[in-house]
């Protein structure tokens, strides 16, 4: 399982120096080295060389100097001068110390450096003569001297000679107006110590600056001899090391060194440096970058375990090389701390990121009012400990950890040089009270806040305005700045996200610069100051005009729009468009005419003003624009602002934008300079996007109030539903109008079931089994005219109009042509045009069948032709039977049969001979019931022979006879129910042979049975009552009682599981489907809940239904 580092600390696993919880040693994390060697209370930890040495991370020069001086203590030959070279906390104090301790108490070095504490022991325990300057007790003056046993000690030479116990030696020289001792009067005095002697001066440097800066310039000079008399002196004594602290250091400039001395020793800690330099003495850099790392470990970590540093590092790189794009490749996720070609990993710097210590040591080191090393470790302190006392927990101590929410740690990093970055820290980043700034206008204001702290400790030292320095991170180096795996998955954050917030500052924090790929703060006036002043201009002035762009600027946002091989492409709605939009702003109504006709057509009106009320869009729905009712009152629908709309949000971003496109104009007369006029230019661009897109994405959060009209209880109202903020204002109108909370009422995707469900409810109109035809704009006058319709569009209702004919429920005649079933063994619709016109007809298929029938019954008999007669018929086949028209329209619902069955067209040309017919050719009879009809014998042309007739079931009238002639066949009683087929034949005199058939169906007798499924087979049967076992095939059900305009009531139960049930008993089969519909729809996006559902239902007919094989085949 993966960790924070808070809750490894927390198991133990990772220990932190018990000090560091203590605020009070925040500032004695480098006492001073008087402190130590008089053993004062705030350095206890400092003073016990264990305690000290658990602490220290001996460096490489460290651990040379000391094998240096244990070589020059023992050699015998001349003294030794050693110069402590860094600015304030390059790590100097600490190394005296490490020296006192090391060669006061050899044995307690042991634990940390046994090969070291060896060599130091084979000394001996040397003279250590500790000087720290900034303490008079241990270096006084004349102004300050020390009280020793019966005389007073006044110079620093004094001070030397006392504790090498040859105070008499120079009592007379121990004054201010004294000069100091020469070098023979020096060597001397080391002379009559017995052993090695070690000089540790610290702090040298102040004490001349004091002296010089008050009354004893003179006596300062004489402390500049001195010294150079002391390291003459030094040098040519055996035995003798001097070790000198510099708050100076040498610096590569141009290829030349040169000699950086801190700001207020100028001059002073060169002319030191100067007199304290022989041919023997040696430069030390205590601490080098290469040692930050290890430093603040030791000071800051009692136990690290290493495994714990590998998983952490892994677990980050893992996520580094998944991204190669944002985070670039493995040499550039290291910290390079010097010159030397040495790299640290996250596995090295860990609990710090690489970066943490890149950027601390920048600035520590940059930062005129730090002290490198000495405030690396106090910010650190405060960091780490802040970090463990917080809520959230890292793998990593991150460059945004250095938090500025933090006082504490802000007054020690925005020091009094970089106090112009107060502002900035305020105003873009969070001020001192913690309060966001800038930051809060992203996405993600907290990711916006970490990136902005780590750019800005990265960048402010640099003070620079328009220059993108090499320095300053790229993409890359924010990236590494800013992502922290533990973080970033807590707060469901993606990597991407930091392009993203980055993309969003640029435009939103006005101090927030960004060029070539690079960015930086400034503390140096941005143009969006300008622009927010007159945008603050503005917002104290009339509004009207605010108002007016917002309501422009809503337009725009009507359809979402992309960018795509240069052409722009549009994604429109579905019944609402630009071209049906009306927006009304604030005060339109007042200063100009608003018109919202009153006619067939679909309208979204967008109102983008404050307070509105819902009478006011009662009336823009329901009433005509001259007064009274609408005609058409199912045709506007209303977006408003929702109930907490913030409309000074929205007029802030309108004031920001117009303001900005009001100062670009005039841009010159802001900066001369064309260079920051051309990066200001970008940052306004950058502003001004950022903004309009703000300025989009709050107006699609405020229209969110969709109203639309409904009928209640027989009365036209309105209603509303709050929709989901999308990417334009249609796109999101549209979805709320979907909401099956609105019925839904805008559909575009209906069946020709639902159009047909639709006409009966509301006007009592049946289009299937319905004696009446109607013109489509009849139809299309319903939806714009009836509250109680959806929204929809004519596309879509000829579409519901082509499904029907396609099911050859209905028939469409266009301009005296008939579109509804098509004539020939292909079967089917015949399709109508895709575009109805006004004035086509609809037909329930009854009437469509009425109208075929006749075209088809005009077109059958008989005539002549050149060559005998022609006869042609139409026979309609169903289940394996055929039935000749003729004989099918004299059967109960013949139209059903039609409907359903296949209609050929049969032709027949005799040159001469004769004509058999049965009539009719078909019947249906009950059991028991005497089957008898006609059979007729036409002569074709000159035929008069004799005809004999045979028949395979029943008799005959009369077997022969003389063409023409007619008999009667008596088929005969049938008792058992089924479909029956009987053939009559006919032979000529002549040889000519004619054969016809005769179809019967006998009806079953009435009896009560449950089938799983209904067939040709039961024909004549009676349908009770269907019970589905489920969902889907009660809807079934139910769609085939609508379908056939059957009357029923349907009880259903439903066990949803949980708890969850639902019960309708005696429920009018509409409203069922509409309930099974709406379940239908929540199980299948609940599928678990899908699988516990149970159904009980049942389909009452409320008169028994003759199943005709019309009906068995619908």
């Amino acid at each position: 399982m993966l960790v924070g580092l808070k809750d490894l600390v927390k198991r133990g696993i990772i220990e932190v120096w018990d000090d560091v919880f203590d605020v009070r040693l925040d500032d004695k994390a480098a006492p001073n080295l008087s402190d130590v060697y008089l053993g004062r209370e705030e350095a206890s930890i400092y003073a016990v060389p264990e305690e000290f040495f658990k602490r220290t991370y001996i460096t490489r020069s460290m651990r040379e100097l000391m094998e240096e001086i244990v070589e020059a203590l023992k050699g015998g030959k001349g003294g030794r001068i050693f110069l402590l070279t860094s600015l304030f906390g390059g790590g100097k104090t600490h190394t005296l110390m490490t020296i006192y301790h090391a060669f006061s108490s050899p044995e307690k070095l042991r634990a940390l450096d046994e090969g070291l504490a060896a060599k130091v022991a084979e000394l001996g325990k040397p003279e250590i003569i500790v000087m720290d300057a900034s303490s008079s007790r241990l270096v006084p003056h004349p102004e300050e001297p020390y009280k020793a046993e019966g005389f007073t000690i006044k110079t620093i030479w004094g001070m030397l000679a006392y504790r090498l116990g040859a105070y008499a030696r120079v009592r007379h020289l121990d004054s201010e107006d004294s000069p100091a001792p020469d070098v023979d009067l020096l060597r001397a005095l080391f002379s009559e110590v017995k052993g090695p002697v070690l000089i540790l001066l610290d702090e040298i440097i102040h004490y001349v600056f004091n002296m010089y800066r008050s009354r004893l310039e003179k006596y300062g000079d004489k402390v500049v001899l001195f010294l150079d008399y002391l390291a003459r002196a030094v040098e040519s004594s055996p035995n003798v090391v001097l070790v000198v602290s510099i708050q100076a250091e040498y610096r590569v400039v141009e290829g030349q060194k040169v000699l950086f001395e801190e700001e207020m020793f100028k001059g002073y800690a060169g002319k030191v440096y100067d007199v304290l330099s022989r041919e023997t003495t040696r430069i030390i850099v205590p601490v080098v970058p290469d040692d930050v790392v290890k430093v603040l470990q030791k000071r800051i970590f009692r136990k690290i375990p290493e495994e714990e540093a590998w998983r952490a590092r892994d677990r980050l790189y893992k996520v580094y090389r998944e991204n190669p794009e944002l985070f670039g490749v493995e040499s550039d996720w290291q910290f390079s701390p010097g010159e030397l070609g040495r790299v640290a990993t996250a596995k090295e710097t860990y609990p710090f990121h690489p970066k943490y210590v890149e950027v601390l040591q920048e600035f520590v080191t940059r930062n005129k009012d730090l002290q490198k090393t000495r405030d690396a470790i106090r910010i650190t302190r405060k960091v780490v400990r802040s970090f463990l006392r917080g809520t959230e927990d890292a793998d990593f101590i991150m460059p945004w950890h250095i938090s500025l929410k933090n006082n504490d740690i802000r007054s020690r990093v925005l020091t009094e040089n970089y106090r112009e970055f107060r502002d900035v820290v305020n105003r873009d980043v969070v001020s001192e009270e913690g309060k966001l700034g800038s930051v809060v206008e992203c996405s993600k204001p907290k990711l916006a806040l970490m990136i902005a702290t780590a750019i800005l400790l990265k960048t402010y030292t640099y003070e620079t305005f328009k220059e993108p320095l090499k320095v300053f991170p790229d993409l890359k180096g924010v990236a590494l700045m800013g992502y922290e795996p533990e973080t970033f998955g807590s707060e469901n954050w993606q990597p991407s996200d930091i392009k993203t917030i980055l993309e969003e500052m640029q435009g939103r924090l006005p101090h927030f610069a960004a060029e070539s790929g690079r960015y930086w703060f400034t503390p140096y006036p941005s143009v969006i100051e300008y622009v927010e002043k007159k945008a603050a201009e503005m917002l104290r002035g009339p509004k009207l005009t605010l108002y007016r762009f917002l309501a422009d600027h809503a337009r725009g946002i009507l359809v979402r729009e992309s960018k795509r091989k240069k052409k722009t492409l549009a994604e429109f709605g579905e019944v609402f468009s630009r071209k049906n939009t009306i927006i009304i702003g604030y005060g339109d109504e007042v200063w100009k005419e608003v018109v919202i006709d009153d006619d067939p057509s679909l309208k979204l009106v967008v109102l983008v003003k404050p307070d509105v009320d819902e009478e006011s869009v009662r009336d823009i729905i329901l009433m005509g624009p001259h007064g009274g009712r609408r005609t058409f009152r199912n045709t506007v629908a209303v977006v408003c602002p929702s109930r907490s709309a913030d409309f000074d949000v929205l007029l802030g971003y309108a004031a920001r934008i117009k303001a900005a496109e009001e100062v670009r104009g005039a841009l010159s007369e802001y900066y001369k300079d064309k260079e920051i006029r051309s990066l200001q230019e970008r940052k306004l661009k950058s502003y001004i996007q950022n903004n309009v897109m703000l300025l989009q994405q709050q107006l699609l959060t405020t229209l969110t109030r969709v109203y639309y009209p409904v009928k209640i209880q027989e009365r036209d109202d309105v209603k509303c539903i709050d929709a989901v903020p999308s990417s334009s204002i249609i796109l999101q109108v549209e979805a709320a109008l979907k909401d099956p909370r609105t019925g839904p009422k805008l559909r575009t995707d209906f069946s020709f079931n639902d159009l047909v469900e639709f006409l009966r409810r509301s006007q009592g109109w049946d289009l299937v089994e319905g004696e009446k035809r109607f013109e489509f704009k009849d139809i299309l006058r319903v939806f714009y005219t009836t509250a109680a319709a959806p929204f929809t569009t004519r596309e879509a209702v000829e579409q519901a109009v082509r499904q029907g004919v396609e099911g050859l429920d209905i028939g469409v005649k266009v301009d005296g042509k008939l579109y509804w079933k098509r004539v020939g063994p292909g079967d089917g619709a015949d399709e109508p045009p895709r575009r109805l016109s006004d004035s086509a007809e609809i037909l329930p298929y009854r009437l469509a069948a009425e109208e075929l029938k006749e075209r088809l019954l005009a077109e059958s008999g008989v005539e002549k032709a050149l060559d005998g007669v022609r006869r042609v018929w139409y026979e309609v086949e169903l289940a394996g039977m055929r039935v000749q028209l003729k004989d099918l329209i004299g059967e109960a619902d013949w139209e059903k049969v039609l409907k359903e069955g296949v209609i050929l067209r049969q032709e027949e040309v005799l040159r001469r001979g004769f004509m058999l017919g049965i009539s009719p050719s078909s019947l249906s009879v009950k059991p028991e019931e005497e089957v008898k009809v006609a059979v007729s014998v036409e002569p074709v042309n000159e035929y008069s022979e004799k005809v004999e007739l045979k028949v395979d079931k029943g008799d005959l009238s009369e077997c022969t006879g003389r063409v023409p002639f007619s008999v009667e066949w008596n088929v005969g009683v049938l008792d058992k129910p089924g479909n029956y087929k009987f053939v009559i034949e006919a032979v000529g005199s002549d040889g000519t042979v004619k054969k016809e058939a005769l179809t019967v169906t006998v009806l079953s007798p009435e009896k009560e049975v449950e089938v799983n499924r209904i067939d040709l087979t039961y024909t004549g049967a009676k349908l009770l009552k269907i019970v589905p076992r489920d969902l889907v095939s009660l809807r079934i059900a139910m769609d085939v009682v609508s379908k056939l305009n059957l009357n029923a009531k349907v009880d259903v139960s439903i066990n949803f599981g949980r708890g969850i049930r639902f019960k309708g008993e005696g429920m009018d089969t509409g409203i069922a489907r509409i309930f099974v519909q709406k379940f239908d729809e929540i199980l299948r996006s609940l599928t678990q809940l899908g699988t516990e559902t149970s159904v009980e239902s049942t389909v009452r007919f409320e008169e028994p239904v003759v199943l005709e094989s019309s009906r068995i085949t619908a």
